[in-house]
């Protein structure tokens, strides 16, 4: 419970001092992440109260939802080893806490944004993440183009 309200208040100062103020300045906002991986990871995965999640994500982001959400997906066994090698990258260290999860944590995380998916098909975009990186890049280049 503490984690979702922490992701929630910080998504709401975000949103407050930075996305707001963009959006009112017509600027493109791009996130890695945004409600879409609290209601995946606290309540698909961690088994929170999705009406309580639903809520937190309309309060810090009032208003506010992605035009394309870009689901990159993969087996759990990749993704965890790339945000492993991400990792040492950044922090010269292995795991979070969250690569520090048990795989049926990650299968329903998973599995939680592909349902998402499955009920936004206005929204999400679902690309192979076992491309390779330029033929990925092209995949959605091609999605965010007409938007030019």
């Amino acid at each position: 419970m503490a984690e979702l309200l922490l992701y929630a208040a910080d998504r709401a100062q975000h949103v407050e001092e930075v996305i707001k103020p963009a959006l009112e300045q017509k600027k493109w906002v791009l996130c890695d992440r945004f409600f879409d991986a609290t209601t995946v990871y606290q309540g698909y995965a961690r088994g929170l109260d999705m009406k309580l999640i639903v809520t937190l994500n309309e309060k810090a982001s009032p208003g506010i939802r992605p035009d394309i959400t870009f689901l990159i997906d993969c087996a759990v066994e990749i993704g965890l080893e790339r945000a492993l090698k991400r990792n040492k990258i950044q922090f010269q260290e292995g795991q979070d806490r969250f690569e520090r999860e048990k795989k049926d944590f990650h299968e329903a995380v998973r599995k939680g944004y592909l349902h998402m998916a499955m009920e936004d098909r206005e929204r999400f975009i679902v690309v192979d993440g076992t491309l390779k990186e330029d033929e990925l890049e092209e995949l959605i280049f091609r999605h965010v183009e007409p938007y030019l």
